[in-house]
Formats: structure tokens, C-alpha cells, sequence
């Protein structure tokens, strides 16, 4: 490798190595099976697969030994028939008690108790031809309703919702790992310039 070669890859691996971890947000997701439908929602059948995910950011970069609350929510989804029936809830609640957390192997060791929006839920988007209302995680009620509670979405066993061990989390898929501003390498890279253009003319005078 030529010395400028070498220069230029210290001084980006530099620029790289400085820069600050971000934030990343993580991914809490539930699976189960729709045991019994209420009323007509399009797309959605007893049998039929059922995804929650919450996204969470806390603002840390870590996995392990983290605690997550309801503050710290992007968005919920409640996805039925891999994508049939989706909607994504904005992370408004008429309860929030528990939380996520993990231990120092990123596994989670509790979940929420009592996460609910039932007076208040906030649809972001929706492909359902029913206006949703109400969503549930609290191991009591039905889990899922639209139009004014007319139709509901029930599983075999609320209470596995409040169970750590049903729960699997990791980071949120992202096309980019980090923010990098092209800036800082030209700037690196001008600076190994520089250094190599002084190199050369130190070079040449000790010739003469």
C-alpha cells in the first residue's frame, strides 16, 4: 500500500472511529392466532396469523439492560394475515402501566400489564375498511375493535400477551447503520493531501 494510500485510510478510518453511536430503535413483537372474530372485518378470519410490533427508542444503542415505557413508543401495529388488515396506531393511551425491559443478554424480562387505548386510540394508517378505535394488551379483553367496538378480534389466551416470554425483540430494520456526512471525508482527505503535496517538498529539498 503507497504511504498516501496508507494516510488516507488512517485518516477516514479516524474520521469513522470518532463518530458517536446513534440512537437506534427497537422492535417488540408478539405472535398469536385470531380464536374468534366479532361483527365483519374485512381480511381477518378465525386461524389467521396476528403480529403486534412496537417500535420503541429510549434513545439509547443498546439491547441489553434496557427499560422501555409507553414515553418512549414510535408506533404501534396490529397486523392480521401478514398484512390483510394493518394498522399502525400513533402511541397515544388510556393506560400505561408496565414497561419493556431487558436484561444484560438483551432478552426481555418483563412487558406490559396494562397498555391500552380505548377512548383516546390514534390511527397513523390503516388499510382496514372499518375505522379502527381500540386496542388492548392487558390480558383481560378482546384485543382489537373497529367501528365504534362493532367488530372485535379476540386470541385464544389474552394473558400470554402479558407474559416476557412470548415477547422477542430486536433492533428496528434500517437501511443506513449510521448517519455519515461525505464532509468529514473530504475534509480527511484533504488534510492527507496536504500532507502528502509537504512530504514531496521536504523530499525534493533533501535531494538538492
Amino acid at each position: 500500500m503507497s504511504g498516501f494510500a496508507t494516510l488516507a485510510t488512517v485518516a477516514l478510518g479516524t474520521v469513522v472511529t470518532a463518530m458517536p453511536a446513534d440512537a437506534i430503535s427497537f422492535i417488540a413483537s408478539y405472535n398469536d392466532t385470531i380464536s374468534a372474530v366479532s361483527g365483519t372485518l374485512s381480511g381477518v378470519s378465525v386461524g389467521d396469523q396476528l403480529s403486534i410490533s412496537i417500535e420503541l427508542d429510549n434513545g439509547g444503542a443498546s439491547i441489553s439492560n434496557q427499560t422501555w415505557t409507553s414515553a418512549n413508543v414510535v408506533n404501534i401495529i396490529f397486523d392480521f394475515n401478514n398484512g390483510a388488515n394493518r394498522t399502525v396506531f400513533n402511541p397515544v393511551f388510556d393506560d400505561n402501566t408496565g414497561s419493556f425491559t431487558t436484561n444484560g443478554s438483551g432478552i426481555l424480562t418483563a412487558v406490559p400489564t396494562n397498555w391500552i387505548a380505548d377512548n383516546t386510540a390514534s390511527v397513523q394508517s390503516t388499510n382496514s375498511a372499518s375505522t379502527p378505535n381500540a386496542w388492548y394488551i392487558n390480558g383481560s379483553n378482546g384485543i382489537y375493535y373497529t367501528s365504534s367496538f362493532a367488530n372485535e378480534v379476540n386470541v385464544g389466551d389474552p394473558n400470554q400477551l402479558t407474559v416476557a416470554t412470548n415477547w422477542a425483540i430486536a433492533p428496528a430494520p434500517t437501511a443506513v447503520p449510521f448517519d455519515f456526512d461525505p464532509s468529514f471525508g473530504l475534509l480527511a482527505l484533504g488534510g492527507v493531501w496536504a500532507a502528502r503535496k509537504m512530504i514531496k517538498k521536504s523530499k525534493s529539498v533533501v535531494k538538492k
